[in-house]
């Protein structure tokens, strides 16, 4: 019994304090067909960022987060061309804004070409499994 409190108890530390409460995903309808291998569960491995893109009735939806600082991107801005995804990407606590294209670099991963206040960089979503 002493051992199970301890295991349940070092379970508990081991939580964040406070975990940010997931926010509605933002969603839209899209004029051309979307392309499904857009779908799924992506990450920056390097930045400790995690993105979803997901069906919800005929919608396309989107979610991202910051891992590292807990706290969920707002995505005032998503469109879809039928080819890009673009998205407008804004962390409050930091005012980190980018304005990213996605498009598809394999099955596998999205090349995120995006603009942010030192100018145009280039990063690879990569599909969590």
């Amino acid at each position: 019994m002493k051992r199970l409190f301890l295991l349940l108890f070092s379970a508990l530390l081991a939580l964040p304090a406070q975990a940010a409460s997931q926010p509605d995903p933002v969603c839209f309808l899209p004029g051309r067909h979307f392309d499904s291998a857009f779908l799924g569960n992506w990450e920056i491995a390097e930045w400790k960022v995690r993105y979803s893109i997901f069906m919800r009735d005929n919608q396309v939806c989107l979610l991202g987060r910051d891992q590292q600082t807990d706290e969920w991107f707002e995505i005032p801005e998503i469109q879809w061309d039928g080819q890009f995804l673009r998205a407008s990407f804004l962390l409050r606590s930091t005012r980190w804004r980018t304005e990213s294209q996605l498009g598809l670099a394999s099955n596998d991963r999205l090349r995120d070409e995006y603009t942010w206040r030192d100018g145009r960089r280039v990063d690879y979503w990569t599909r969590r499994k």
